[in-house]
């Protein structure tokens, strides 16, 4: 952790003040489905300070008319969920901007809306989007995997255990809302300074929105205030962009609390069919029918399927699979993909703890022995037409390491398992493996002899940059202050095509790569210098050294290469498909009082393979936040739309947080694998930790409660129904 970490002096998107600075706000529907027929915005226009108000019928085509990435446009003239942009209105404050948007008048002609995925496809629906000839209305992605012959071997099975399962859309709520500033520089380029997660990728979208080359804009990227995968598309940067580049003034919008709760991009609902075929105590058939509601937008809808198919049949020896999935827009606000194989995995591990109970089989010994290995991922990979990758080798270790942890052996001694309040544990077994994502790293030797560093990653405000100066350093052999992390923005930064939730293995590789690529470039300088061959050459303290002691310093070095126009400077990059999945055991203790529902999360443990060897305290607080955003996706309400498609919790009062005081005792282990060690460690902690201390929660709950629960979030009115057979 940093100084401006510690001290609170990193600065964030909306911290910088510009003259001339213009607000924006948002005029939004009232309709999950409309049509806009008229917009009168005479009274805003009228007041003094407004600078500026954008609709779709502009006729300074100000707003393009061209569809953006994932099919939204920056305004148009149908609305297709309760809070969808009307207009943008841009004044000299945001306190005269919104009354300046309170007085627009907008007259819509109402359509009928489906808010319902299993409605929306079938025939005769409401249309969220014009399909193309031939396509299903209001299908977003469609995939369908099969491994085996599943109908012949649920047929021959002694037992099929089937259930589904619902997990409501959930909003991202980082603290730090969604925010970007735009202004134009002295060369009239676009400058874009947001708070996101894939600042290449904002400005890819931005390039396609706006119709203006990308090399006309600079997105720059200050620290960001969480974002948990709903910060990777473009979201308020559009907006402000077209208010700059029709006035020529700097804008700024920052979302509401509200609007981060209702309309900004949320992790999706999805509901599960699970089949599960039992023969001589095996698992012998998994069959998975999905369905995604994706709302009004979403573009990585292919993506989210994917995953979902590839964690939940390559965790498990299973020989006879399918996953059928299909994702369906409806008039609900926009998803992103982040986590998106919970839901389904949430499915499989509490199905797989039903049939221990049923087989009165310990669950961790169910799991163990049907673990995946190389010929099943292998069949996996080629049914779903993706690379093959590695099995969850370091599974079992995981499992055992948790269990040990934890204390599982007490989940059979029966305690606190009598009277009202009773314990219970669970546990899951979670992979997660990256694919089509990449870290990138550039460094630079200065005139000092010290380094610059620069990432093509964001700044989760975790401070992971200075545990990559840490790592960049140990491999040049300077002091970590000899390495400076600059701030990131696309002219500088090598290109990194971002991801939901960027990893710090990646990036840390890249990281280690581009130093070792630099100290090669050094050492072959110094070997010409000293005369010296290089594999008898040393750094340390900042030089290189030859065996006769004679020793020449970095910043000669720099010297030298400036003076001969040739500076000494590396990009490196390391991709998802040269990095194994995660695997974690995520184990949970919780406490439930039967007659009223209500459940505290007492402790999480989660053993993760391959962990860091650098700096664990970064891994160890990712893990503690997953823990701490666990319990929430547990235990409190999503989003919940009224029949007209209206957000019911609009405020952190309705829709809280958990807190310090909700948070568990959290332990985190690293297991240790056969392979190199690098400063990051060997895996991606990627959403292994995260999606596991779900499962395990949710699981722990139904053992107290000696029942199983199909719906998340275990509301205490669910919980308290759920047990009714079991509370007296």
């Amino acid at each position: 952790m940093s100084v401006k970490h510690v001290t609170g002096q990193g600065t964030f998107a909306g911290d910088l003040r510009l003259p001339g600075l213009l607000h924006l706000r948002v005029v939004r529907s009232p309709h999950a489905h409309a049509r806009v027929l008229r917009i009168d915005a005479s009274a805003a226009r009228a007041l003094p300070g407004v600078a500026a108000i954008l609709t779709h019928e502009d006729p300074t085509r100000s707003v393009p008319a061209g569809p953006a990435a994932g099919g939204r446009r920056p305004l148009e003239g149908v609305v297709r969920f309760v809070g969808d942009r009307v207009a943008a209105v841009a004044a000299e404050d945001p306190e005269l901007a919104q009354r300046a948007a309170d007085v627009v008048r907008v007259e819509y002609e109402q359509r009928e809306a489906v808010l319902d995925p299993e409605q929306a496809l079938r025939p005769g629906a409401p249309v969220v989007h014009a399909a193309g000839s031939g396509a299903p209305a209001n299908l977003a992605a469609r995939l369908e995997v099969a491994v085996g012959d599943l109908e012949g071997a649920l047929a021959t099975a002694e037992r099929v255990f089937e259930a589904t399962y619902r997990v409501p859309a959930v909003p991202a709520s980082p603290l730090e809302p969604h925010l970007a500033i735009t202004w134009l520089d002295e060369d009239r380029r676009l400058v874009v300074r947001t708070s996101t997660e894939s600042p290449f990728r904002v400005r890819q979208s931005l390039a396609e929105i706006l119709a203006i080359p990308a090399a006309r804009i600079l997105v720059i990227q200050p620290q960001v205030g969480g974002g948990f995968g709903g910060k990777s598309d473009v979201v308020v940067e559009d907006l402000c962009a077209l208010v700059t580049l029709r006035t020529g003034r700097p804008a700024r919008l920052a979302y509401s609390r509200e609007e981060e709760l209702t309309v900004a991009p949320a992790r999706s609902a999805q509901s599960v069919r699970i089949r599960v075929g039992v023969r001589d105590r095996e698992l012998v058939a998994l069959d998975l029918q999905v369905l995604v509601d994706v709302g009004a937008y979403a573009p990585d809808s292919a993506l989210s399927l994917q995953a979902a198919a590839r964690e939940a049949l390559s965790l498990y020896r299973i020989p006879h699979l399918r996953f059928l999935g299909q994702a369906a827009f409806t008039h609900r606000p926009p998803t992103h993909r982040n986590q998106a194989a919970l839901p389904t995995l949430l499915a499989l591990e509490s199905q797989l703890d039903v049939i221990a109970a049923t087989l009165d089989e310990d669950p961790l010994e169910l799991r163990r022995r049907h673990l995946a290995r190389a010929e099943d991922t292998a069949r996996v990979a080629a049914a779903l037409g993706s690379p093959v990758a590695a099995s969850a080798a370091a599974a079992t270790e995981a499992m055992a390491a948790g269990a040990n942890e934890i204390g599982w052996s007490r989940r059979w001694k029966g305690e606190g398992r009598a009277g009202p309040r009773r314990r219970g544990m669970g546990m899951a077994v979670v992979r997660h493996e990256m694919v089509g994502e990449r870290g990138a790293a550039s460094l630079q030797i200065r005139e000092d002899g010290s380094f610059n560093l620069l990432l093509g990653t964001s700044a989760p405000g975790t401070g992971a940059e200075e545990a990559f100066a840490a790592a960049a350093a140990r491999v040049l052999w300077v002091p970590e202050n000899q390495v400076v992390p600059g701030a990131g923005d696309t002219n500088s930064a090598p290109f990194d095509p971002g991801a939901a939730t960027p990893t710090l293995l990646l990036t840390g590789q890249a990281v280690e790569k581009a130093a070792a690529l630099l100290r090669a470039l050094l050492l072959a300088e110094a070997s010409r210098r000293l005369g010296a061959e290089v594999g008898n050459l040393v750094t340390e303290h900042g030089e290189v050294r030859a065996p006769d002691a004679r020793a020449v310093s970095y910043a000669a070095l720099a010297a030298d290469a400036l003076a001969s126009s040739t500076p000494m400077s590396t990009t490196a990059f390391h991709s998802s498909a040269e990095t194994p999945p995660a695997v974690a055991a995520v184990f949970a203790e919780v406490e439930v009082d039967v007659d009223t529902g209500e459940v505290r999360v007492l402790r999480v443990v989660s053993a993760l393979d391959g962990g860091p060897w650098l700096d664990p305290h970064l891994a160890e607080a990712r893990t503690e936040g997953d823990a701490l955003r666990a319990v929430s996706d547990v235990l409190a309400a999503g989003i919940v739309l009224d029949p007209a498609g209206r957000a019911i919790s609009r405020s952190l009062r309705d829709s809280p947080l958990p807190t310090a005081v909700d948070a568990p005792e959290v332990r985190t282990l690293f297991v240790p694998l056969d392979a190199p060690a690098t400063s990051f460690g060997t895996r991606p902690l990627g959403e292994a930790a995260a999606t596991g201390a779900v499962l395990a929660i949710a699981n722990a709950v139904a053992h107290a409660i000696g029942a199983p629960l199909h719906e998340l979030p275990l509301l205490p009115e669910r919980v308290r129904m759920a047990a009714g057979g079991t509370a007296r």
